[in-house]
């Protein structure tokens, strides 16, 4: 239950950090999770209900794309990098 918290916490301030940081954001629909992963796929369909939910509600754009190259995906932030940054924020 203390978990769920957390991640539910987690999520929430997430969501929020992008939202007020970033006018358009790019996310996976459907990334690949490792079976040792503390971020699950239902985790990330939370993620996604509350970003679509905030994007909407401040009037920012959210994109789906498929990081297909390596190029790609050397450019986009994993949530572990983006967890980081909003500790040290």
């Amino acid at each position: 239950m203390i978990i769920d918290n957390q991640k539910n916490d987690y999520i929430n301030q997430l969501t929020y950090f992008l939202v007020k940081n970033y006018d358009y954001i790019y996310l996976e629909k459907h990334p690949k999770f490792s079976e040792n992963a503390k971020f699950s796929e239902t985790d990330w369909q939370h993620l996604l209900r509350k970003i679509q939910y905030k994007v909407s509600w401040y009037n920012k754009q959210l994109a789906f794309v498929a990081p297909d190259t390596k190029e790609s995906e050397e450019k986009c932030f994993t949530i572990e990098q983006l967890g980081r940054q909003l500790t040290t924020s």
